[in-house]
């Protein structure tokens, strides 16, 4: 029994320690241009949209419905 103990305790030790050595490398934050993009796009448009909820929320609270 404390045979297969062991064996199962360096199994577990010896993936844990292949998982981390073995861990993939990333060559660049984005793989391709259009992904890229496609970041840049995101983050253009949610700056757009939190812009947007400020002056709804703005425009509320000061009761100014018309703008």
């Amino acid at each position: 029994m404390k045979n297969k103990e062991f064996w199962l305790v360096v199994v577990i030790g010896l993936v844990i320690v292949l998982s981390l050595v073995s861990s993939p490398r990333v060559a660049s934050e984005y793989s391709t241009f259009e992904d890229y993009e496609f970041a840049r796009w995101a983050v253009d448009k949610s700056y757009t949209y939190g812009t947007y909820c400020e002056l709804k929320s703005s425009a509320a609270k000061s009761n100014d419905f018309d703008t």
